[in-house]
């Protein structure tokens, strides 16, 4: 948790001399959670519309990262949220995402998932879990918006850089102005 959160919640309560005593301490699991544990702190997924507010399809790789989460994805307006029910390897999932990207337009989501599973072994086989309908399909663009996508691009990447400011934490807000500044020279420079 970023350290302003406490410092801020502490201000609000009487009973400062309680909160002041607890200490903050590394908690590695967490069962039947909803938070992705990110670079800087946990982000909870709660969310209210997704993608400009179109329906995409997401697949999430990280461990666990079925419960609760994939409920706030679907009812936000994800299309499909694929997950996986436990702890993953790395190797596993680097193996079973390329396998379901390689040829991703040629057939239904679900059938690809399938494939890739049909990869793994052991523990892993059956690790992955479909939420959304079992025929859904991605088509294929027909042709390259890079105009459109470039100007979005820029356009988050100038508001990053411009909220960057405005973040507390000192890491957050230097990885969000590198993350800006990636993106400028990526695709602008």
């Amino acid at each position: 948790i970023p350290g302003y959160v406490m410092t801020d919640y502490i201000a609000k309560h009487s009973d400062k001399n309680y909160l002041l005593s607890q200490q903050k301490r590394s908690i590695p699991h967490v069962d039947i959670s909803n938070a992705i544990i990110c670079y800087d702190s946990p982000h909870f997924g709660m969310f209210s519309f997704l993608a400009a507010q179109s329906n995409p399809v997401i697949f999430n790789n990280s461990c666990g990262s079925w419960n609760r989460i994939g409920m706030h994805f679907i009812h936000a307006g994800a299309r499909v949220y694929i997950s996986t029910l436990w702890s993953i390897s790395n190797a596993g999932a680097t193996e079973a995402a390329k396998k379901f990207y390689n040829q991703i337009y040629q057939k239904p989501l679900l059938f690809k998932l399938h494939e890739s599973r049909d990869l793994l072994d052991g523990y892993e086989k059956n690790i992955y879990i479909f939420f959304g309908c079992h025929f859904s399909t991605l088509q294929k663009p027909k042709k390259k918006h890079w105009f459109r996508i470039r100007r979005t691009i820029f356009k988050w990447a100038v508001t990053w850089l411009v909220k960057s400011g405005d973040y507390r934490e000192e890491g957050t807000r230097d990885k969000t102005r590198d993350m800006s500044k990636f993106l400028f020279r990526k695709f602008f420079f």
